[in-house]
């Protein structure tokens, strides 16, 4: 790729690209960071497209009913070509446990015929790719929702070594509280990750990817996000050729080959 090609925005990359490469995520109807973020900081050889589905909060209703929305979602990316299929909330997929998130992801295969992930899949490769072994978990959620959390780690071999949940008042407060909350609280709970070989501050739907090097500087360990996570996975699942440079500790980490 020529220099004048790559001065150009990741935007401007994408708008024009002849045969991008494309991922679809499906997110759930009241996240309001993940899209501006994956327009963001996915690299300009990577179309991101959205599909939304009513999953959590007020709109969750029985596992049928809410399998069918994500299976109608991910149908709709497939039209689209994406070539991966990403489920992008963390709570549901940490909620389902290992064996839960995988059959999702089969049904998905089998309704789309595309590739699939989802954010517990894709933290489990970020912290083998950093050879982080133990954790301490950050999460706006509430104790159930960080404890099914931890159940997912631990059901993975993945060692917490401290929990902190914030327990924010549901959506709307994860979306606005500022990224410097959540620089000041991975400050304030420094000590605690000592015995731990990074941090995971889960959630797709609360602020902090363009601070990520600051909260990493505060946390003193690296730091895992669910939204870095899903387009560092997504980003090397399409082979990139553009270097990740907004992505943190992941910036530069391959995708393990497992």
């Amino acid at each position: 790729m020529n220099a004048a090609a790559n001065s150009r925005d990741p935007a401007t990359e994408r708008a024009v690209a002849d045969s991008p490469r494309r991922v679809g995520f499906i997110i759930p109807s009241s996240n309001r960071r993940f899209e501006p973020e994956a327009a963001a900081f996915l690299p300009a050889d990577v179309v991101p497209h959205i599909a939304r589905a009513r999953m959590t909060g007020a709109s969750k209703a029985a596992p049928e009913v809410v399998l069918e929305r994500i299976l109608d979602a991910a149908r709709c990316l497939a039209d689209a070509r994406c070539e991966l299929v990403f489920l992008h909330c963390t709570a549901h997929s940490t909620e389902l446990g290992p064996k839960g998130e995988l059959e999702l992801l089969d049904a998905i295969r089998e309704a789309t015929g595309s590739k699939a992930a989802a954010p517990g899949l894709a933290i489990r490769a970020a912290l083998t790719a950093l050879q982080a072994k133990t954790v301490a978990v950050v999460t706006p959620y509430d104790t159930e929702t960080t404890e099914a959390e931890v159940r997912y780690l631990e059901a993975c071999e993945i060692a917490v070594a401290h929990v902190h949940a914030f327990d924010l008042a549901g959506s709307d407060a994860f979306c606005s509280t500022p990224a410097t909350f959540w620089r000041d609280a991975l400050a304030a709970d420094r000590e605690h990750f000592l015995k731990a070989d990074a941090v995971l501050l889960s959630c797709a739907n609360i602020r902090c990817l363009e601070s990520l090097d600051t909260i990493e500087a505060a946390a003193g360990r690296p730091v895992v996000t669910s939204n870095q996570a899903a387009l560092w996975f997504a980003a090397k699942a399409a082979a990139t050729s553009y270097a990740l440079s907004q992505l943190g500790c992941l910036s530069q980490v391959p995708l393990p080959l497992a």
